[in-house]
């Protein structure tokens, strides 16, 4: 009985050296996939490299500073130019809302124009408030980037369209497996 043991142990002990050899063969690779259709795969070793060329090259830090300002740019438009629509809207709902408030209001403005200044100053400052606001709910809801490109992620799939001799306005999708070599893939099943 204890030989029996013994030898099923040593067939565990075999087993987990055998698994563990085929193991330090594991080889990250990356599968490419252009458009949503299989392309090929690269190393790990050259995606990084790719990543590691695109770090080094000091013209993308500017031209990604360039993006950030463009991006605030276009975000600071945006809010600006949806304040006249937040506004009409402002009004609007207070006047459905609150219509003794709002024909109050309104009573006291065309009687008393001097305190239009401070009531429309007051409006707007609400108005930008909620245009900021709803600018970011919509930039979230809908996904809107406002020009916000990553320049170095870019240049890696620009070198990796090289590569695979792929047009340069495909979709690139890059997806991490790791590969066991000497054992059956999943695909094969």
């Amino acid at each position: 009985m204890t030989q029996q043991n013994s030898q099923g142990s040593s067939t565990v002990i075999d087993m987990a050296t055998v698994l563990r050899d085929k193991a330090s063969k594991i080889e990250d690779r990356y599968k490419v996939y252009a458009n949503g259709n299989f392309v090929g795969e690269i190393s790990a070793n050259e995606y990084l490299a790719l990543k590691q060329a695109a770090k080094q090259d000091k013209r993308l830090y500017r031209a990604q500073a360039m993006n950030f300002v463009d991006t605030g740019f276009r975000l600071v438009s945006r809010i600006v130019l949806s304040v006249p629509e937040n506004w009409f809207v402002f009004v609007v709902l207070i006047a459905l809302m609150m219509p003794a408030e709002f024909n109050s209001t309104v009573s006291a403005l065309i009687a008393d124009p001097s305190a239009a200044s401070t009531i429309f100053l007051t409006t707007v400052r609400w108005a930008l408030a909620a245009s900021v606001v709803t600018t970011a709910l919509i930039a979230v809801v809908t996904g809107e980037s406002f020009g916000q490109i990553n320049k170095f992620k870019e240049r890696v799939q620009m070198a990796i369209r090289g590569k695979f001799n792929l047009p340069p306005m495909c979709k690139l999708y890059v997806d991490v497996a790791r590969v066991l070599e000497g054992l059956p893939s999943s695909s094969s099943r």
